[in-house]
């Protein structure tokens, strides 16, 4: 099995006592390994799996030292005392290896037909509304805690949503729950988190909107196809945080790649706010929280698809609740549902179109306009990339989200680099004898 060796030695116990005995002499004699230098990491649980698509409990360790690790009379208890699980005798775990330890290995490999390095038989579940299960080595010291929860602030998206708590920094604390949060759908067991490809999204959602009949749209969520085939989303049910409260796609509904599909509470007032855009279906009968919740979306078989969280208080942006701006999705192939990975959108949103950084501006000119074609703008990780068309030489200002000047100096003909200091909004003022603009840029992290 890829990532860890595992010998069945026999007579096991006489190895183990044999082991034991060693290890205790050399301690006594002042040689005792140090437990930090060799500590193995948890890096992904399994405590709720959804109920359809169920590979049951698992969880995932780690070995970040230079040198493998020998597992022989090493086991696991979570908060039961008689609940314990012995690593098989010869267990190995080398330097920057992985090794999944599930309920059952059948089960397991249904929904990770593609993982091998995996053992079976954990005998006991993980409990769904949080404990501690601990790691210890054949000293019986423990080498590893995790004191987990399914309440806010750990993420909910791993407690029977198709997710799993992911290990943010693997030399952060274990028992922080800003350490941990989402993974991909149904997990990456066996390995380091990788930019998950979902092919279908939820890529805007408005749960707030203005208490004002000219700006209410009523509740909507947007899907977007990422993906290169067109999606049959006919019998698809899309849900909020209740079971009971749904919204069936109807047959025949196609997702093309690249399309957007509208979800909303009320077409009226839908319609209202935004004639001609399209397309949606509804009503879907129910209010999004204005609190944030979890919101999902499910195949005909009742099999989980997609899911993600929200939420109204910091650190997640707050003009989304009710002050007209909508939440925008960052970034696709991200963390889903962190924080970091949602911004205020477009007053009003940009319901079936992709977000325009712009939007928010009242436009990327003032009255005193540039001559067109003067300059192109666009954002890079960190940066603002500015190509000056101009024989004359301009001055360029930077403010953040803010209104805080972030930076000033003068500009030239030919593209130039504009370093930042932090990510997010920012405006740009540009002005020359010919005139000035503004534009507005979403900047992402470095």
């Amino acid at each position: 099995m890829a990532g860890f060796s595992h010998l069945n030695f026999r007579p096991g116990q006489r190895l183990r006592r044999l082991r034991l005995g060693l290890l205790l002499m050399l301690a006594a004699c002042g040689f005792q390994q140090s437990i930090s230098a060799q500590s193995i990491l948890f890096t992904e649980l399994n405590y709720n799996s959804d109920s359809v698509v169920d590979p049951g409990n698992w969880i995932e360790l780690y070995n970040p030292a230079g040198t493998a690790q020998d597992l022989t009379g090493w086991y696991l208890k979570d908060s039961n005392p008689l609940n314990r699980y012995d690593f098989p005798g010869g267990t190995s775990l080398g330097p920057g290896e992985y090794l999944v330890v599930c309920s059952d290995l059948a089960d397991f490999a249904v929904v990770h037909p593609t993982v091998l390095n995996a053992l079976g038989g954990l005998g006991f579940g993980l409990a769904n509304g949080g404990e501690t299960v601990t790691l210890y080595n054949a000293l019986d010291q423990p080498v590893e805690a995790l004191s987990y929860e399914d309440s806010i602030p750990w993420p909910q998206c791993a407690d029977g949503e198709g997710r799993t708590l992911e290990r943010l920094d693997y030399a952060g604390p274990a028992n922080d729950p800003r350490n941990w949060f989402d993974g991909c759908m149904f997990g990456s067991p066996g390995r380091a988190w990788q930019p998950c490809d979902p092919p279908l999204v939820f890529s805007e959602i408005n749960y707030n909107p203005p208490f004002d009949a000219a700006t209410d749209a009523g509740d909507w969520v947007e899907l977007f196809n990422r993906g290169n085939t067109p999606l049959l989303l006919g019998g698809y049910t899309f849900r909020d945080q209740r079971d009971t409260n749904l919204l069936t796609i109807p047959a025949g509904t196609i997702l093309n790649p690249g399309a957007y599909l509208l979800l909303v509470r009320d077409q009226a007032k839908f319609t209202s706010v935004h004639p001609g855009v399209g397309p949606f279906i509804g009503d879907f009968g129910f209010n999004l929280s204005g609190d944030g919740e979890v919101i999902r979306l499910y195949d005909p078989t009742g099999a989980i698809v997609f899911s993600t969280f929200y939420n109204d208080a910091l650190p997640w942006p707050l003009p989304p609740d009710g002050f007209g701006p909508t939440l925008e999705l960052l970034d696709a192939t991200g963390r889903m549902s962190r924080w970091d990975n949602w911004f205020d959108g477009c007053p009003l949103g940009s319901p079936g179109t992709a977000f325009e950084p712009w939007c928010w501006a009242t436009g990327t000119e003032d009255p005193a306009a540039l001559p067109a074609n003067t300059f192109r703008a666009w954002a890079l990780p960190g940066a603002v990339e500015l190509d000056w068309r101009s024989t004359e030489n301009g001055r360029v200002r930077i403010f953040d989200g803010a209104g805080r000047l972030v930076l000033e100096q003068s500009i030239q003909k030919g593209q130039q680099r504009l370093n930042l200091p932090g990510a997010g909004w920012h405006l740009l003022h540009m002005h020359s004898a010919a005139g000035e603009a503004r534009k507005a840029v979403w900047v992402p992290r470095p």
